[in-house]
């Protein structure tokens, strides 16, 4: 699942509005929890005035050479 972007300052306005922790405001725009409220919470941080956006994390090689 790709992570959703959100200034600091609106984290904390997800999780007063949600009721929750940071921890779970977290995991969701990580896209670590598929629950009803993560995805509430993605919901709200990509089509309201929160300003987040999406991002595709690439999986690289290791940046550790061979030895």
């Amino acid at each position: 699942m790709n992570e959703i972007i959100v200034p600091h300052t609106k984290k904390k306005e997800l999780r007063e509005t949600f009721n929750t922790s940071h921890v779970t405001v977290r995991k969701a725009l990580k896209g670590k929890s598929k629950s009803v409220l993560a995805k509430q919470i993605r919901e709200r941080a990509l089509h309201t005035n929160i300003g987040g956006y999406e991002i595709t994390l690439i999986e690289s090689e290791s940046a550790t050479p061979n030895r």
